[in-house]
């Protein structure tokens, strides 16, 4: 092959690859000095030899070539000796086939069916250790297999970094002539040979496949291009062991050096539970570096993930792997039984040991959850509520500024403000919750707590081989039994080991010294005084309180002191006062709750409330027939028999209350003491026409007598006797009958009348004049204005007439409370005559201190003498 004239300034390269006692052989190529006029515009650069998967703005090997995921140690061997490419294309690679009896009359050949017709010399067309724009020239060589002649075409690359240039041959003469191969068949065992020009745009890794077409197939002869790249020694297998603890960070170092000739960046990226300390750097040419691999199972099982190396245009996939297991993390007990009884306020303590027998320290917490799942359960419900809050007091605040706002003025410059103080509570109340959640999430590590049970340490580091010894507080707050369940998070172990704390809490022992009091009989209303000890029996304190009770005679027991403390060994003295108020049969139980016990202590009290015993020294109060309006008294004596004094009161059965009463009881209520007597007078006034039948009741301050609202029966008095009376109205007559004659009379002189009052009947009668109204014409006065009328008696009252003008004078006077008299009502009659009297309706209930019209009496005319 001779050097063609048009290219000058060439020096030689290393550029083909040949195949030479099994290793690759680096070919010499021509190399032409200066950048490549015929770059035209620049396109993408190729891929790397060994191209990333996701490797953008590059073309990639052909569609017919997949891509393989390499160790770190099978991409430094390919990288270095291109074993790769002397593997997978020693022999050109058939891509097609075609018909050999349209292109020759020789439709067999010699050459098996998986060999091309021609052989292909380099079989790699490959370029090293070239410069950027830069021009670089090799040879290619096909040489016919068959033993008859064919024909051979190779098709120019689509890529603006090679060009395929015709082959040279020396013709006759010694001339250097270019040889058409497109039409020259190529003989048996004879050559044609092209040149492969190289124009690279940088010092990078290009790669093209030439497509070679014969009679027969179609194949293609790899052109490789490698400008030198970093290149890793990385292990390819990173095995952590067997023995991994669940939970516990494992580490491995390996040392990463870069044994190519380019600095390059390294990043390194792997899936849980695998992490990398440092997972990107920077690697100079010939430079070494630790990277640190660590492993941190959470459960128990067989792990496997592939470490992605990037570096450079290259990846590589190495495999880490380790097997996960329990760690030898064991408790003492499963249930802690605090066997000492605590009483209420004290403490009592319980151990428990927890023992590391693996070989790695081991980080332990008690928790208040069974897992991690239940604890993000528990979060999330915080963090719901934490937004419900939130939103309630947005809404309350808006509410409220809503209505300042309304309050104060509605325009626009209103509407601005309300808007902002909504952005600004919208902004503080999101501020505030935000760091509530905050804490929540990262602040609160759900440690075990309890109000009645805690653990101490509560978390801390267990070195291998050792064991610790919490201590389990208990601090019961009322007699009962407790129970909580705490869970030991421990480094190394898959599942949380529960702890069941379970304890017994006593109460204060306090008791009475006697429980039951049997007061038997006792009188109503009357005071009774007891005394009780409660004594303290335990080892503490007594907080003792009265508990409210309901019910008939409860609240008359009062009790001194209701409350207090009694000391250890000591006793407190309590005064029951009892007073009872109701009758009948009773049994009082009152409950006293001792601070820090379930169970109360009992104080009863039974018996029976009693009348006390009164009598009267008659057996009735007979008043006889009365007369209406008259006083009739009757005394009598009343006497308490019982053995305590006694809050009496007397009342009569149908009597209205002052002042509308008949009767009056004198006195009314008072005390008897014991074995004593008390005179009582009864005053009967009446003032209706009937016959009386009553009793006279003694009864007692607040008994005898329920409020309309708890009993509509009324339980019988204590004592009653009864009373008998009948009212009747006297017979009174007048004398003169009628009306009184002045006759003539003379104006201021005093003219004087008698008028007779005959009583007929056994019965007194009692009589008023009543006082004039119109004293204008003339003016009238009794000697007397009010009196009796004794039994079949008379009485005369003198009166007295004065005129003021001259006329005829008339007008009424007199009242009693016996019979009223009215002016006639028959016009027949006489109008300056009396018509008579009309007794009060039968039955008619008048006051004593009310006046009725005697009688009306009318003044015949008088005459006026002159002087």
């Amino acid at each position: 092959m001779q050097r063609s004239s048009s290219h000058a300034n060439v020096r030689d390269a290393k550029i083909g690859l040949a195949m030479k006692g099994g290793r690759l052989d680096v070919a010499r190529a021509k190399v032409v000095s200066g950048p490549g006029a015929a770059m035209g515009n620049k396109a993408v650069s190729l891929p790397s030899l060994f191209p990333a998967p996701n490797a953008t703005g590059h073309v990639g090997y052909p569609t017919t070539e997949k891509s393989v995921k390499r160790t770190p140690s099978q991409l430094l061997l390919e990288k270095q000796e291109f074993r790769m490419v002397s593997s997978m294309l020693a022999k050109p690679k058939i891509t097609g086939f075609q018909d050999l009896a349209r292109f020759s009359n020789h439709t067999t050949s010699v050459v098996p069916v998986d060999q091309p017709l021609f052989s292909v010399h380099p079989p790699v067309v490959a370029f090293v250790e070239f410069e950027g724009l830069q021009t670089y020239e090799t040879t290619v060589t096909l040489r016919n297999q068959d033993t008859v002649a064919r024909r051979v075409k190779v098709c120019p690359p689509d890529s603006p970094f090679f060009e395929l240039l015709p082959g040279t041959r020396v013709a006759k003469g010694g001339t250097i002539a270019t040889t058409d191969v497109s039409r020259d068949k190529v003989a048996p065992g004879m050559d044609v040979a092209y040149v492969v020009r190289f124009k690279p745009d940088a010092r990078i890794d290009y790669s093209y496949d030439l497509k070679v077409v014969t009679e027969r197939e179609e194949f293609s002869v790899p052109i490789r291009a490698s400008g030198g790249s970093a290149l890793l020694d990385f292990p390819d297998v990173i095995d952590f062991g067997e023995e991994c603890t669940v939970g516990h960070q494992c580490e491995r170092t390996v040392l990463v050096r870069n044994v190519g000739d380019r600095a390059s960046k390294l990043l390194c990226r792997a899936e849980e539970p695998f992490s990398i300390e440092v997972p990107d750097g920077f690697l100079e040419e010939g430079a070494s570096c630790q990277v640190s691999i660590f492993f941190t199972p959470p459960r128990a099982e067989r792990y496997e993930c592939d470490l992605h190396i990037k570096y450079g245009e290259m990846e590589a996939v190495a495999t880490l792997r380790g097997q996960a297991c329990n760690a030898e993390v064991s408790l003492s007990h499963s249930l802690l039984l605090i066997e000492d009884d605590t009483y209420v306020g004290l403490e009592s303590q319980g151990v428990v040991t927890i023992r590391n027998d693996s070989d790695v320290p081991i980080d332990f917490s008690w928790r208040l959850f069974c897992s991690t799942m239940e604890e993000a359960q528990h979060r999330l419900a915080l963090h719901q509520q934490l937004k419900t809050e939130e939103m309630d007091e947005l809404l309350y605040m808006q509410q409220a500024n809503f209505s300042e706002d309304e309050e104060s003025d509605s325009g626009s410059d209103g509407e601005r403000r309300r808007l902002r103080s909504e952005r600004k509570v919208t902004k503080l109340l999101g501020r505030k919750y935000d760091s509530i959640m905050k804490a929540v999430e990262e602040d609160d590590p759900m440690l075990f707590r309890d109000a009645i049970f805690k653990i101490e340490p509560l978390c801390g580091r267990l070195w291998p081989h050792t064991q610790v010894t919490c201590a389990c507080c208990f601090l019961p707050k009322d007699a009962l039994v407790y129970c909580a369940t705490a869970y030991l998070s421990a480094v190394g172990q898959e599942d949380r080991a529960p702890l069941v704390l379970k304890g017994l809490g006593i109460g204060p022992k306090a008791t009475f010294s006697y429980d039951e009091l049997d007061v038997g009989n006792v009188f109503v209303e009357s005071a009774h005084r007891y005394e009780v000890q409660l004594l303290n029996q335990g080892d503490i304190e007594v907080d003792f309180r009265l508990v409210h009770r309901e019910g008939k005679f409860a609240p008359r027991f009062k009790f001194t002191p209701d409350h207090g403390t009694i000391a250890v060994g000591g006793q407190c003295e309590i005064v029951v006062d009892f007073k009872p108020k109701e009758l009948g049969p009773f049994h009082e139980v009152f409950e006293w709750a001792l601070q820090g016990s379930a169970t109360a202590v009992t104080l009863a009290f039974r018996g029976t409330s009693v009348r006390p015993k009164f009598e009267f020294d008659v057996d009735k109060i007979n008043f006889g027939t009365v007369s209406f309006g008259f006083l009739n008294s009757r005394m009598l004596t009343l006497t308490n028999t019982s053995e305590v004094p006694c809050y009496y009161t007397l009342t009569v059965k149908g009597d209205e209350a002052p002042p509308s009463n008949e009767f009056e009881i004198i006195p009314s209520r008072g005390t008897l003491l014991p074995n004593c007597a008390q005179r009582i007078q009864v005053d009967f006034i009446s003032n209706t026409e009937k016959k009386y039948d009553t009793r006279l009741s003694v009864d007692l301050e607040g008994v005898g007598k329920e409020p309309p609202q708890r009993s509509r029966i009324q339980p019988p008095e204590l004592l009653s006797i009864p009373m008998f009376a009948q009212c009747a109205v006297p017979t009174v007559s007048f004398e003169p009958h009628g009306c009184l004659n002045y006759g003539d009379v003379f104006i201021r002189y005093p003219f004087h009348q008698s008028l007779y009052l005959h009583n007929t009947s056994v019965l007194p009668a009692k009589f008023i004049v009543e006082t004039q109204e119109d004293k204008s014409k003339a003016e009238f006065e009794p000697d007397q204005w009010v009196g009796t009328v004794p039994p079949c008696a008379s009485h005369v009252i003198t009166v007295t007439l004065t005129a003021h003008t001259a006329g005829d004078a008339l007008g009424p006077f007199g009242k009693s409370q016996n019979r009223v008299w009215d002016r006639p009502k028959n016009q027949r009659d006489p109008p300056n005559c009396f018509s008579g009297w009309a007794p009060v309706p039968q039955g008619s209930k008048l006051p004593k201190s009310c006046m009725y019209p005697l009688t009306t009496l009318y003044l015949l005319p008088a005459h006026e003498t002159k002087h």
